[in-house]
């Protein structure tokens, strides 16, 4: 028997193209190569996000997706057939089914509801040991179209056969196992973060960049920026911020030319805030944010997404801009996450506030006490959050898995 990774066969099933800004997937992804496992990314095409450069030791296919032959709306349905058609005769997709015919793999990681549904058709196929990596929960009471509901039926049956969940934390845990029935002891604690700090001097990357004096206070928003991260509150509340800070949106994704937010943070030309829709590798993003001096964590329910309702509300460890922020010592203000609430209670990394309106005084107690927040922060990172303190035990979880199934 073999009882390291070495010659193993590794696949991700990733259904979006985020895989790079992931830092627990790239983490992940570069420890399996480290102990000699071979990697297959199954994703979608490059486009509004950077790639996810693993050393290069790595090959991407496409994702294989399957022909919805309804969506919920006629013009969906046909529009969804149209691209299908045109996927299935593309030469990468072609490539992707060949080469999930022809590999045999030790192991296959299905990445959310959708990358878990497609990996099943293959793990059962060939009897391969599957471990679900959930970052979304979508629930049943929430989920608005026939589509919708028949995957999460379908997610549900699979996730209770997989053989690993790996997931952020226990309140994540808990509502994935109350509404997929899922056995707890199948369960694994993996937040979305990085790998401890070798080196945490502050970086120029930002100051340099943008000509920002060293007076100002840089307050960074990174990742999403949409009505769900609190856009238009946040424009409209930055005016009445101390006079020592700056605000800097950091786009983790190329937005279209039309996009809404970012048009209005154009429109509103404020001297007060820098915009960057630079696509980032994970190292250049890391130097980003060891350069600013305060995080946002903001996030809002939006009643009729399922991305957005209860999965946000307990988003916690599965937002990997806070650990990036924590890692760096960033004081964070978060907006009515109980998740935070229950961090703040052993660790003063920053405020979670009720209202848009406590942000400028969270801002200036933030700036007076700035080294305390900070090694709190760093505090949290170090005990709580980085990629190492959880890899030997999820590590070992799937060598067993490996080598109780071959």
């Amino acid at each position: 028997m073999n009882n390291t990774f070495t010659g193993r066969n590794i696949a991700f099933f990733e259904p979006s193209q985020d895989f790079a800004t992931n830092p627990s997937l790239i983490c992940l992804a570069e420890e399996l190569l480290n102990v000699g496992a071979r990697i297959d990314i199954f994703m979608p095409k490059f486009g509004k996000y950077p790639n996810p450069n693993i050393n290069n030791k790595y090959s991407i296919y496409s994702f294989p997706k399957k022909m919805r032959l309804w969506t919920g709306s006629i013009r969906q349905s046909l529009n969804n057939c149209l691209n299908n058609i045109k996927l299935v005769t593309k030469k990468e997709t072609l490539q992707a089914y060949s080469t999930l015919k022809r590999k045999r793999y030790d192991l296959i990681f299905g990445i959310n509801e959708e990358g878990l549904i497609s990996a099943a058709d293959f793990t059962k196929k060939y009897s391969t040991p599957l471990i679900y990596l959930n970052f979304e929960i979508f629930f049943m009471d929430e989920l608005l179209t026939y589509i919708d509901r028949k995957e999460k039926t379908r997610e549900i049956k699979v996730s209770q056969l997989v053989n690993l969940v790996l997931i952020q934390d226990k309140w994540r845990a808990d509502l994935l196992a109350s509404e997929n029935n899922i056995d707890e002891k199948k369960f694994a604690y993996l937040p979305i973060a990085p790998r401890l700090a070798k080196n945490t001097i502050k970086s120029q990357y930002l100051r340099k960049k943008y000509n920002i004096p060293e007076n100002k206070f840089i307050i960074l928003h990174s990742g999403s920026f949409a009505s769900w991260t609190h856009a238009d509150e946040l424009l409209e509340n930055v005016d009445k911020w101390p006079d020592n800070t700056i605000l800097l949106i950091h786009t983790r994704y190329r937005p279209d030319e039309n996009d809404k937010q970012i048009n209005k943070i154009i429109n509103k030309n404020s001297p007060n805030i820098i915009l960057s829709t630079d696509l980032l590798d994970d190292q250049t993003y890391e130097k980003m944010v060891c350069s600013a001096d305060i995080g946002l964590v903001l996030y809002k329910k939006i009643p009729g997404s399922k991305y957005v309702q209860k999965n946000i509300e307990t988003i916690g460890l599965s937002s990997g801009k806070f650990s990036y922020y924590m890692k760096y010592g960033l004081p964070t203000i978060s907006m009515g996450q109980k998740t935070y609430d229950e961090l703040l209670k052993e660790y003063s990394f920053g405020y979670n506030l009720g209202t848009f309106e406590e942000m400028p005084e969270g801002l200036k107690k933030l700036t007076v006490n700035y080294e305390e927040f900070s090694r709190e922060a760093t505090r949290l990172f170090s005990e709580k959050l980085a990629f190492d303190l959880f890899w030997p035990n999820v590590s070992e979880k799937i060598l067993n898995i490996i080598n109780s199934t071959s």
